[in-house]
C-alpha cells in the first residue's frame, strides 16, 4: 500500500494501523533489493536486483477475526452472497487470531480492495522478507527450527499470527516463513526473472495465464528450501486450501 507520507516522515519498520480492518502495516523504504537465488530451482534464477518504491506491507497475515468483520461489512448477516472460506467451521483452523485459510486469490483481492489495500507484488513480498542484505530466511541465515516458524507439521495446524518473534523479518513482519502460503499480486511466470532488465523498477507480472504467485511456505511443508525468502511457487487462483 502507498500512503501519502514522504520518506522523510517515516523510517524503515515504522507502523501504521489501517482503520478499516485493523491491519498493522510496516514501512519498507525504497531502494535496490536482491531477488531470486541461484542455488534453488530454475524458477528462482537468476539472482538479480530490483529497484522498489517505498511501500507498506502487512505485519501479520489477515486473521479469521478480521475476515469475519469483512464478511459482515461487505455482505451483511446473513446474506446469500456470503461464501464461507473453506475450513471456516473447522476447529483446527478457525481460532480468531489464526490466519484465515481456505480463501482463493479472488477472495484475497476482494478483501484487500475492501480494506483500501492491495496484495503485495512478489518483489515487495520478498524485499520485506529478506531486506537489502538478501537474507536467506526472514530471521537471517540459520536453518529453520520450530522456534522460528510453524512448518514441517511441528504443530499440525496453523498458529496465531505473531507467535514466532524470533522469526520476524528485517522490517518486523511475522510469518513470512511458514504458517500459511500468501497470495501475491503477480501472475505466475517461471521465466520472469530471465526476462527482466537490470534493476527493474517495481516489477510485477500482470496476470495473463491461469496460475498466480504464492510465497512463504506453510505449516505442512517440511523442506527448508520452501521457506526460503527467495522461493516462489505458482498455483491456480481458485485453490482454497488449509495452508493458503
Amino acid at each position: 500500500m502507498e500512503l501519502k507520507l514522504t520518506d522523510a516522515q517515516v523510517k524503515a519498520g515504522d507502523e501504521w494501523a489501517n482503520p478499516t480492518d485493523g491491519s498493522v502495516l510496516v514501512f519498507v523504504p525504497g531502494g535496490l533489493y536482491p531477488m531470486g537465488a541461484d542455488d534453488l530451482s530454475d524458477d528462482e534464477r537468476p539472482e538479480h536486483r530490483v529497484r522498489l518504491s517505498s511501500y507498506w506491507i502487512g505485519k501479520y497475515p489477515v486473521t479469521n477475526r478480521q475476515y469475519a468483520v469483512y464478511l459482515a461489512a461487505r455482505f451483511g448477516l446473513p446474506s446469500p452472497e456470503w461464501v464461507d472460506p473453506a475450513y471456516w467451521n473447522d476447529s483446527r483452523f478457525n481460532a480468531p487470531e489464526h490466519p484465515v485459510v481456505g480463501i482463493d486469490w479472488d477472495d484475497a483481492m476482494a478483501y484487500a480492495k475492501w480494506a483500501g489495500l492491495v496484495l503485495p507484488t512478489e518483489a515487495q513480498w520478498e524485499a520485506a522478507a529478506c531486506g537489502p542484505e538478501g537474507r536467506s530466511y526472514p530471521w537471517g541465515e540459520d536453518e529453520p527450527t520450530k522456534e522460528c516458524l510453524n512448518f514441517a507439521e511441528n504443530v499440525g495446524t496453523t498458529t496465531p499470527v505473531g507467535h514466532y518473534p524470533t522469526g520476524a523479518g528485517p522490517y518486523g513482519t511475522y510469518d513470512q516463513a511458514g504458517n500459511v502460503w500468501e497470495w501475491c499480486l503477480d501472475g505466475w511466470d517461471e521465466c520472469a526473472y530471465s526476462k527482466r532488465g537490470k534493476d527493474a523498477l517495481d516489477p510485477v507480472v500482470l496476470r495473463a495465464e491461469d496460475d498466480v504467485v504464492l510465497r512463504g511456505g506453510s505449516w505442512n511443508n517440511d523442506d527448508p528450501s520452501i521457506v526460503r525468502a527467495a522461493y516462489r511457487f505458482g498455483n491456480a487462483p481458485t485453490y482454497r486450501y488449509d495452508n493458503i
